[in-house]
């Protein structure tokens, strides 16, 4: 939000197989961009106690974090200081280490997730049927976008620029389903064995306003524009007072029947079919 030059930074691991085989427990992650005539590579070990610790602040949490080092602190450093965003400040690369990628921890129920451990962090008690583990995301472990609601966007913004998914950051995105049918989508079926809750809309910041091939956020008030006039809260009707004045595009995901201790890890994999289970009369 208030860097948007990080969209220029591209990210991998390498051994690939790290995203989803948990018995991987050192990998190396890079980090690129064009203005830096260097890559940054950080040996990560997951069960690593050497790191020093950061208190580290995402919204209204505040817990402790592994510090990657003074490397990846000198990179992003340098990095971020080309821009005047950058203010002189330093940066830190931290790292989770927490529970919080367990999705179906609760506050509230004996599955080994302590709620006063400095590392653990959770979604809000107002949304969903249950409080879920979370990590350092926006609030939610999981973000649903509808490909043609996007490109329903992209339409009404051409010719001044153009919308992709990019820039909504969703790491569930479907296709195949009309334009805004998600926000009747109460819950979903993902490759048969996964059931999601869409749990609460996703209200959008600065974000969406930022190109991510240029970091910038140039002809970004025609996006701001599109969603106020197709997602405000007003037009979209909410019943919700405190919504609407605020814009919404995505629906937050959360998984709160899978418990600590459940054999073998779930995996998203592209193509995978989604079913929706059960409707919600229309936008809350």
């Amino acid at each position: 939000r208030t860097h948007p030059r990080l969209a220029l930074v591209s990210c991998a691991i390498d051994p690939p197989d790290a995203y989803t085989d948990a018995t991987i427990r050192r990998f190396t992650l890079t980090c690129e961009a064009k203005s830096m005539d260097r890559a940054l590579r950080v040996e990560v070990d997951l069960d690593a106690t050497s790191n020093a610790l950061s208190q580290t602040e995402c919204w209204d949490w505040l817990g402790t974090c592994a510090n990657e080092g003074e490397t990846a602190e000198k990179w992003f450093s340098e990095f971020l200081n080309q821009d005047e965003s950058g203010r002189g400040e330093s940066y830190a690369l931290v790292r989770w280490l927490g529970r919080g990628g367990f999705p179906g921890g609760a506050q509230d129920e004996d599955v080994g997730v302590d709620v006063d451990d400095a590392t653990t962090r959770l979604t809000s008690e107002n949304y969903g049927s249950r409080r879920c583990t979370t990590t350092l995301s926006d609030g939610y472990p999981m973000l649903l976008v509808n490909q043609s609601s996007i490109d329903a966007l992209d339409a009404m913004v051409r010719p001044t620029t153009r919308v992709d998914g990019r820039r909504f950051r969703g790491n569930v995105v479907v296709d195949d389903a009309p334009a805004y049918a998600e926000d009747r989508w109460a819950s979903i079926q993902i490759s048969q064995d996964i059931h999601a809750e869409l749990c609460k809309p996703c209200s959008r910041c600065t974000i969406p306003a930022v190109d991510p091939d240029t970091g910038s956020t140039e002809h970004g008030d025609a996006v701001v524009r599109a969603l106020a006039q197709t997602r405000g809260g007003a037009a979209l009707g909410t019943s919700n007072r405190f919504w609407r004045a605020c814009t919404f595009f995505g629906w937050n995901l959360i998984v709160p029947a899978l418990r600590r201790g459940d054999q073998g890890m779930k995996i998203l994999r592209v193509g995978d079919v989604v079913d929706v289970t059960t409707h919600r009369d229309g936008f809350p």
